[in-house]
């Protein structure tokens, strides 16, 4: 919590003209039953540079555990109102690991982003969706 609080706090301080977005999570679909589809959670989003941008966030993940996320986001595609992202980083908070590393694709319409989350050995595959909405 306290990272993200620091990261909160320095994205804050960022000038101005620099992109920053708040994360509202929120749904998420599993190939298996007996996972949660309600994950609630927040984080924010600051652009660093025109194609790279980095996000922190914490959420109720599927397994009824508070996750911490922190990504740097690739912006391949970025013609609005759609935009596909690949984000890279790094989720705690699930029974199997520890800390986990990321990879996944991201599709945004607007204010509506979703990714695909692929099964990892015991895991179930998810589609997750959330509010990007900009500052």
């Amino acid at each position: 919590m306290r990272s993200f609080v620091l990261a909160l706090l320095l994205t804050l301080a960022q000038p101005v003209t620099a992109q920053t977005w708040v994360h509202v999570y929120g749904r998420s679909w599993h190939d298996q039953a007996g996972y949660r589809e309600i994950n609630t959670g927040v984080g924010i989003e600051q652009q660093f540079a025109p194609a790279w941008s980095w996000a922190v966030g914490t959420f109720q993940n599927s397994e009824d555990r508070q996750s911490v996320v922190v990504m740097a986001k690739y912006h391949w595609i970025d013609q609005a109102p759609w935009a596909v992202r690949w984000q890279l980083g790094m989720v705690t908070g699930y029974s199997r690991y520890d800390t986990a590393p990321v990879i996944l694709p991201e599709l945004c319409w607007s204010w509506v982003c979703g990714m695909i989350i692929p099964n990892v050995g015991q895991s179930a595959a998810a589609a997750a969706f959330y509010l990007r909405v900009p500052l």
